[in-house]
């Protein structure tokens, strides 16, 4: 019993299917390997030109230990505090509030005006554009007065010069103007006095090389090295940290690094120096108003006593004097407490709606107050610097903002209980002085007045050293200011460039060069909607092919022979054989050859099939059932005067109608006859059965050129047929038509379908069937689709389950 062909169709897809087929790899490698080679070459090549223009870029790094100042607060700051200590609340850290300011643009712009990195140097060499800096050059250039603000927006952008020298002076042009200046002279430019002046390369270098020389505006310049500048905090358990400054020179990036540091540090200073500044314009003001008050009072003794003509006060008054003296000692500690006191609430009245740093060493002795003073003094300076980095909206600010309301009630509440308690004393002081005074009437009214004026004189004279001493103690304080950050890293430049990366980029241009013929065959393969390899067919169905048949040269249509050994002679005989192999019973001997539109070859595959089978000495027909445009009989260059048409309408018999085909003597053809305007009805006529029944008794196989499948002729002589043999051909054939011949052989309209590929290019780069040659050769069945192994393995179980 033999095997039917669903079963040796099943064993050729099992062993078809099995692994990757290796040589199918290794020849479209060996198919792309020349333009794979050139586009190697041409990628490298560019490689090398870009690595040889661009400049190396490397990292400048340096390092910052923030010393954090300890959390100090009351009420609300410290309830906030430990709910972040506890990580139930997240807050910024003095670190990363540091880290901000640091990176801040004021900051890198006032760097970038200190430093002049708006003005930047270079040198043309061939094709490369080489930046130079500072000790690079054979000068030294200055710019004083610098302002762009007169200039025009266009004038900005083309602020480039070229600039050369000589003995005598230099030269300096732009697109449009020269400049001639000498050595050391200010020479004034659109962006202000450019001063160059000589230095020890000046002598060595050549003159008549040149150095062109670029002027940004600040907030350019600010803005590029600001997008060059990284900063990162290592870890939340350290407070360093770390700048790292991507820069084409780099000493121009060290310099700019340290200049930030030391930038960053004075403004740290700065703002510690706030409290001092504060306190000392408090007490020079207070030194002014005192100073006057006791140049009054002294005035005012001196002509008492030149008017009275005293030189000193009665002996016997002394013992009075004394014990007034140590009441008025008394009197004149609490009278010094009451007016500062007065003045510190006059101090917060003045500057409640807008806070100011409050100068707590001129505070009374009172802890508690002194306490609320420093809380309000180090939250109001945490909230000048988160300013640089938050908004006024900042949960942190407004937090604080309500910190330092309660603290600002606390301490005038605080002062006023201390006023009221020095009032107080001050009231039974002069009640003991009243009562002294009126022991005093005895005493002379001369020697009375004088008293008072001494008093007044005592109480000024104390208050005005007591503010000199207090401004001593803050000039001190504030001289021995220092920033809360320290360097433990100065700014250092990598050894090695980090970009470009040499090796990477070689590699990478290589690899892209090899996979360019690829990729691009990726490519144009995903926006073409028409069939172009053997992949495409397989994405796109399951039916099997069952022939491959290359493009075609020739002008005839029929293009085998007994002596023809072309390429497509051989294919078109592996077709015959595989053809064979499909009918394995005898009665089987039906061929149709039909396709989805017209042009994909089903005339010239069916008429040299018919005359492949012939040389085999098998009688064939070729029946021309294409009614609509029959090409067999042009093709073949006869002609006939009846033909099917003629026979379904009675009007001829079937031996009327075939006709040697004048290629073979076992090959006949018949024709199509008249075109009719009714062919599906002709096919369906009884007559056609009639004629096929004939036809299977009098030829061993018979081959049906019909219509495309666009119209219904070909469904509606399917049952006829034994086979049909589907032609796609490529670079024609669209992919959504072969929808629809899986949709026909789903739906069982059409018999055993199997696909015949027509125009196969050979040596096509990326577009050929298999994306190299033709394919596997000659001569080859089901079997021959397998490699060698696969195949014998296929035809030793095919001949087990035949037998």
């Amino acid at each position: 019993m033999k095997a039917t062909r669903d079963e040796s169709w099943d064993i050729w897809e099992e062993e078809n299917s099995k692994g990757i087929d290796f040589a199918k790899v290794l020849q479209k490698i060996k198919a792309y390997w020349p333009l794979s080679l050139l586009g190697a070459l041409i990628m490298t090549g560019l490689a090398l030109l870009y690595l040889y223009k661009a400049n190396p870029v490397y990292n400048v790094k340096a390092a910052v230990l923030i010393q954090d100042s300890e959390k100090k607060g009351s009420g609300k700051g410290n309830m906030l505090n430990s709910l972040q200590d506890l990580g139930l609340l997240n807050g910024a850290s003095n670190v990363n509030n540091e880290q901000m300011v640091i990176t801040s643009y004021p900051l890198i712009e006032e760097v970038v005006t200190d430093l002049q990195l708006y003005l930047q140097f270079f040198t043309h060499e061939k094709i490369r554009k080489q930046p130079v800096y500072k000790d690079d050059l054979p000068f030294k250039a200055t710019i004083t007065n610098f302002d762009l603000s007169r200039l025009s927006k266009k004038q900005k952008d083309d602020l480039n010069y070229t600039l050369t020298w000589d003995n005598s002076g230099y030269n300096i042009t732009s697109e449009n103007q020269t400049w001639k200046g000498n050595w050391g002279t200010p020479l004034l430019m659109p962006f202000g006095h450019l001063i160059l002046q000589p230095n020890d390369l000046t002598k060595h270098s050549e003159s008549e090389k040149s150095f062109y020389f670029t002027v940004q505006p600040i907030g350019a310049a600010a803005n590029n090295y600001a997008n060059a500048l990284t900063t990162e905090i290592p870890n939340k358990q350290t407070s360093i940290i770390n700048l790292q400054l991507r820069t084409t020179l780099p000493r121009q990036g060290t310099d700019m690094l340290n200049a930030l540091i030391s930038a960053y540090q004075a403004s740290t200073v700065d703002d510690n120096n706030q409290l001092n500044d504060s306190t000392l314009t408090f007490i020079n003001e207070r030194l002014s108003v005192v100073g006057k008050e006791l140049d009054s009072i002294e005035i005012k003794i001196q002509g008492f006593k030149q008017q009275n003509r005293l030189t000193d006060l009665p002996m016997q008054s002394q013992a009075l004097i004394d014990n007034m003296g140590k009441q008025d000692q008394e009197l004149n500690a609490q009278l010094v407490q009451l007016s500062m006191v007065n003045s510190m609430m006059d101090y917060l009245v003045a500057n409640r709606s807008n806070p100011r740093v409050i100068p707590a060493s001129l505070v009374v002795n009172n802890p508690s107050i002194a306490a609320a003073i420093d809380n309000y003094n180090r939250l109001l300076t945490q909230k000048e610097r988160l300013q640089l980095s938050a908004t006024n909206d900042n949960p942190v600010i407004q937090n604080i903002d309500e910190q330092l309301g309660g603290l600002q009630k606390s301490i005038f509440s605080g002062l006023e209980s201390i006023k009221l308690s020095l009032s107080t004393g001050i009231s039974k002081m002069k009640q003991q002085n009243a009562s002294l005074t009126g022991v005093m009437r005895e005493v002379p009214a001369i020697e009375r007045t004088f008293g008072d004026f001494t008093r007044q004189q005592n109480i000024k004279r104390e208050l005005y050293l007591f503010l000199l001493q207090k401004r001593e103690e803050s000039l001190i304080a504030k001289s021995s200011t220092l920033s809360n950050s320290r360097v433990i890293a100065p700014a250092r430049a990598d050894y090695t460039p980090v970009s470009p990366k040499r090796d990477l980029i070689l590699f990478g241009a290589l690899i892209l060069g090899l996979l360019a013929p690829f990729g691009i065959d990726k490519i144009i393969h995903l926006f073409n909607n028409k069939i172009r390899t053997r992949a495409d067919l397989e994405a796109k169905t399951s039916l099997p092919v069952i022939g491959e048949i290359g493009h075609k040269n020739e002008s005839e249509l029929i293009v085998v022979s007994h002596q023809s050994r072309s390429l497509v002679a051989e294919q078109l005989r592996v077709l015959r054989a595989n053809i064979q192999f499909l009918f394995t019973q005898k009665e089987q001997k039906v061929i149709m050859v039909t396709s989805t539109v017209s042009g994909e070859g089903k005339t010239f595959i069916s008429s040299n099939l018919a005359t492949v089978f012939a040389l085999t000495n098998k009688k064939v027909v070729l029946m021309e059932l294409d009614l609509r445009k029959p090409k067999v009989m042009k093709g073949l260059d006869i002609s006939a005067t009846k033909g099917f048409t003629q026979y379904v309408i009675g009007k001829c018999e079937i031996e009327d109608i075939i006709i040697p085909s004048g290629i073979n003597e076992n090959l006949f053809v018949i024709p199509a006859g008249a075109i009719p305007p009714n062919p599906s009805e002709l096919i369906l006529h009884e007559r056609t059965e009639a004629l096929f029944t004939y036809l299977r008794t009098n030829f061993d196989f018979i081959v049906i050129d019909t219509t495309p499948n666009i119209v219904s002729d070909a469904q509606l002589l399917g049952k006829y047929a034994d086979a049909t043999l589907f032609l796609v051909r490529l670079d024609y054939t669209l992919k959504e038509h072969i929808d629809m011949i899986q949709n026909l052989t789903k739906d069982e309209k059409l018999p055993r379908v199997n696909l015949v590929v027509n125009d196969i290019k050979p040596k096509r780069y990326g577009g050929s069937y298999y994306g190299y040659g033709y394919g596997y050769g000659y001569g080859y069945g089901y079997g021959d689709y397998l490699p060698v192994e696969q195949k014998k393995s296929f035809l030793k179980r095919l001949a087990h389950k035949t037998k």
